[in-house]
């Protein structure tokens, strides 16, 4: 069991136990052991377990506000002294973006 900090509704933190993440190892010897069952619901929850596991969640795309486009405009300002180009503009809102997305 893993420790977990919770914040509740009325915002006061509590700690819960939650079992501890399984490997990929552990996963899969599950996945193959459901397959020798006969209980229809443990071969399912084992391959909704793998599945969540081996297939990407689909993320949300994140964009930019108004003022975030701002400030990367007058950080180019600044930088570039007001002798930036469009290039500077795609590069400068392409890191921003990534650094909002989580991509390397």
């Amino acid at each position: 069991m893993a420790d977990r900090i919770v914040i509740g509704a009325n915002g006061r933190k509590y700690i819960t136990q939650e079992p501890a993440p399984m490997t990929d190892r552990e996963l899969m010897q599950q996945a193959l052991e459901a397959l020798d069952s006969d209980n229809p619901d443990i071969q399912l929850r084992s391959a909704i377990a793998l599945r969540e596991r081996l297939v990407p969640q689909e993320r949300k795309w994140v964009g930019l506000t108004d003022e975030e486009i701002d400030n990367v405009h007058n950080k180019l300002k600044t930088w570039f002294m007001g002798t930036y180009n469009i290039r500077n503009i795609y590069q400068a809102l392409e890191a921003k973006l990534k650094e909002k997305n989580n991509a390397p």
